[in-house]
């Protein structure tokens, strides 16, 4: 006997996402010279960061655009390793997450909950991860470790001229460190650290640089190790620290100088994580109306779960990328080629759901006592080639123009394990016709070709303006062989779809002096649709759902004053989405659908003073107002709701200090306060009422980090949250029931106190 097939099985796909999710500065004034871009203007001075988000070579200063930029050497001496150590010191950046390597970005207030990706990520010049939401695209960010990284770019705002499909909040991108072609040398870290409630961790990393042959040719391999404490304690199995993490890889970069004007540059990078369960608590909601509720305290005790079964998490993430650069004149080709591959591996616990179920149905083959764990095995293949020809040097009219090619094969396993709790024990049910519960395979193939483009006219020394656009045209196409008691009958539903996209870019900017600029944005992005299967006894059901698009207007001031003592960047934004992709229920089945607008109305501003040589004194608020402008009842979204995961108010303080010590030892000393207030959470698809919701309260962190250099030589201790705060960064219900009272709550990381210890040759 089936049970709503097609319902239960688009519904576990979304319920698979929910779970991972729920389950699961900006000026910068240290030296960081970038590989050089022939696309670059003038040459930058020695002391000026350099970013390429927009793939060219620009001062920080000058990118008439809302940019954070992190360098390497900050995240050292941060002792930042994750997301939740450097992504929160960025103005306007909010997240949702209840595990490593599962992190929802959201910039600018951009995210509605599981569905395709808002933030695309790079590594240099290579997209990385899922396009679409199949593969869980918007759940699986990847949360790498910076161990030779350069910096960190975080680009805010629609980015879908120069990166197509995804890039609707904005663009996060990796910069590794290329090879050096003339110096040896290399780098070794350890490090230990322990949490309050928890466990203790560890840390190794290394890297080498090897010049092969004299500015010729070089290779850089790097290399980390890491074991992050768990916390979490289970009440069911007596089991404590049940969250600690693995999370081990590699790069191997090689840099091939072959004339002055062409280079080629290959490499290969590996990131393994592994889980046994994520970092939430079970809570209580307390309500305060009929569609409306507040999160109590913990269900057992602090930092405490009940379990059926366990939630593992383990990714494979291999990316493999070769460059060529040519510059024979006035112009210059790049020609960028990728290859990853995704392996992820993750169980949610939905015992809640479907344990008493079939109990129900087949009281005497199915046990109360039944833990029921769904699991979600994708595979996953990625390829990649843009090539692009841009103008070299500084002229009156700079230029870019180039074509994107990428493919993506997703396999997404989805059988459901039986055990018996608490012993664990693998369930078999006495009679075999019912020894498939619900297994799913969901098999898809996205496609997407882009033309695109931008000028940048100077018409006078100071005032220029770029515009640019962008012609995309996607495909996807899956099929979704599912059987099981749960289930029904076999069948493979099929579905396809194909649209295109334009996006375009008007940048004007005026530039007080060389360190003080004036910018006006206008630019669009958008996201691809896909195909939803049609159940059989559904009315009114789509086919597909259709691109969402958004259009972001923003002003900016970027200023360097008072002989470069003060640093200020401010934006004013208005950003209007239309076609909202959002996760439904129509006609009792569950799809993805476009319908309503919204719009998100803010700003953000962050100042750094230098009052004295080594003393930065840093301050940031970010105010963003994200609402619908209309409703959509079959998604729980109603005209007027605030979008989820999005405070109004973030804000920050920090003070970094640097000073010689001694003869041959200087000192640094840090502090960083970070306020993330009250955020939405998801909205419960096909609510009566208006916005169902658990708001996720307020929290703040403070960490501190202190340390000696010298020679070659840094010991560096570090305290995050300092205060021991419970921070809430997700929530989701434990039984799928929009109305229940009974939530997990993923939590930040507690007190953690570390040491390292480094060496530099």
């Amino acid at each position: 006997m089936g049970l709503s097939g097609l319902s239960l099985k688009r519904g576990l796909l979304f319920c698979s996402a929910a779970a991972i999710i729920a389950a699961t500065p900006a000026a910068v004034h240290a030296a960081d010279p970038a590989a050089p871009n022939p696309a670059s203007a003038a040459a930058p001075a020695a002391n000026d960061v350099v970013v390429t988000a927009r793939k060219r070579a620009e001062r920080l200063v000058e990118v008439p655009a809302p940019i954070s930029a992190i360098t390497g050497a900050t995240l050292k001496k941060q002792s930042a390793v994750k997301f939740t150590d450097y992504l929160t010191t960025v103005p306007g950046v909010t997240f949702s997450s209840g595990r490593e390597g599962s992190t929802l970005l959201v910039l600018r207030g951009i995210a509605t909950g599981a569905a395709n990706p808002t933030v695309a990520t790079y590594v240099d010049e290579a997209p990385f991860g899922s396009s679409t939401i199949f593969a869980l695209g918007s759940a699986l960010t990847p949360d790498l470790d910076p161990n030779d990284i350069q910096r960190i770019e975080l680009l805010q705002g629609p980015q879908g001229t120069l990166y197509g499909a995804n890039a609707i909040g904005g663009i996060l991108k990796f910069v590794t460190t290329p090879p050096n072609l003339t110096t040896f040398g290399g780098r070794v870290e350890a490090m230990g650290d322990t949490v309050s409630h928890g466990g203790t961790g560890y840390g190794l990393s290394g890297m080498v640089n090897l010049p092969v042959v004299g500015d010729t040719f070089a290779v850089r391999v790097s290399g980390y190790d890491r074991d992050d404490p768990g916390f979490i304690y289970d009440v069911l199995h007596h089991a404590k620290d049940i969250n600690d993490t693995r999370i081990n890889g590699g790069r191997i970069d090689a840099l091939w100088q072959a004339t002055p004007d062409l280079k080629v540059r290959v490499s290969a990078m590996a990131h393994d994580l592994s889980s046994p369960n994520s970092n939430g608590e079970d809570v209580q909601q307390i309500p305060v109306g009929p569609d409306r509720g507040v999160i109590g305290p913990p269900t057992y005790g602090d930092l405490e779960v009940k379990r059926y079964v366990p939630q593992p998490l383990d990714i494979q993430y291999r990316l493999y990328n070769g460059t060529v650069t040519w510059t024979p004149g006035p112009v210059s080709l790049i020609s960028s080629t990728s290859y990853g591959t995704e392996h992820v591996n993750v169980v949610s616990d939905v015992t809640a759901q479907y344990g008493p179920l079939l109990h129900a149905v087949l009281p005497s083959q199915y046990p109360a006592n039944l833990g029921v764990g769904l699991l979600r095995a994708i595979d996953q293949t990625k390829f990649t080639q843009e090539v692009r020809l841009a103008s070299a040097g500084e002229t009156k009219l700079a230029w870019q123009v180039g074509v994107f090619f990428t493919q993506e094969h997703s396999t997404a396993d989805d059988p459901i394990s039986l055990s018996t709790y608490p012993s664990g024990a693998p369930y078999v049910t006495p009679i075999s016709a019912y020894q498939n519960v619900f297994h799913a395979t969901l098999i898809s193939r996205y496609t997407e070709v882009s033309e695109f483009g931008d000028i940048d006219y100077h018409f006078t020394p100071r005032f220029d303006v770029t515009i640019g656009g962008r012609y995309s045209y996607d495909s996807q196409a899956y099929s979704q062989p599912s059987s099981g008691v749960l289930y029904g009958p076999p069948s493979t539903p099929r579905a396809s779809g194909n649209e295109s996209a334009f996006t375009f870019l008007v940048n004007p900017r005026y530039k007080l002096s060389e360190d003080n600029i004036l910018y006006v944005r206008i630019a669009s992005g958008y996201r691809p649709g896909g195909p939803n299967t049609v159940p059989p006894a559904a009315l009114n059901f789509p086919t597909t759902f259709g691109p969402d698009f958004l259009t972001d207007y923003e002003g900016g001031w970027k200023a360097e004053l008072l002989e470069h003592t003060v640093s200020l960047d401010t934006s004013v934004f208005y950003l209007q989405w239309t076609k909202m992709q959002l996760p439904t229920v129509i006609d009792g089945y569950s799809a993805e659908a476009n319908g309503g607008a919204a719009h998100s109305v803010g700003f953000e501003s962050q100042v750094v003073w230098t009052p004295v040589r080594g003393l930065d004194l840093g301050a940031d608020a970010t105010y963003t107002n994200a609402r619908m402008d209309s409703s959509n009842p079959f998604a729980g979204a109603f005209k007027g709701d605030r979008l989820p995961f999005v405070p109004l108010w973030n804000w920050g303080l920090s003070a970094n200090y640097t000073r010689p010590v001694t003869d041959g030892w200087d000192g640094f000393v840090g502090a960083n306060y970070r306020n993330i207030g009250e955020r939405p959470s998801p909205f419960i698809a096909n609510t009566a009422t208006s916005g169902y919701y658990v708001p996720t309260p307020a929290y703040y962190t403070l960490d501190l980090n202190a340390g000696v250099t010298h020679d070659t030589w840094a010991l560096k201790v570090f305290a995050r949250n300092v205060t021991d705060q419970r921070g809430i960064t997700s929530i989701g219900s434990n039984t799928g029931v929009a109305t229940s009272r009974d939530f997990q709550a993923g939590v930040i990381q507690p007190r953690t106190v570390g040491v390292s210890l480094s060496k530099t040759f």
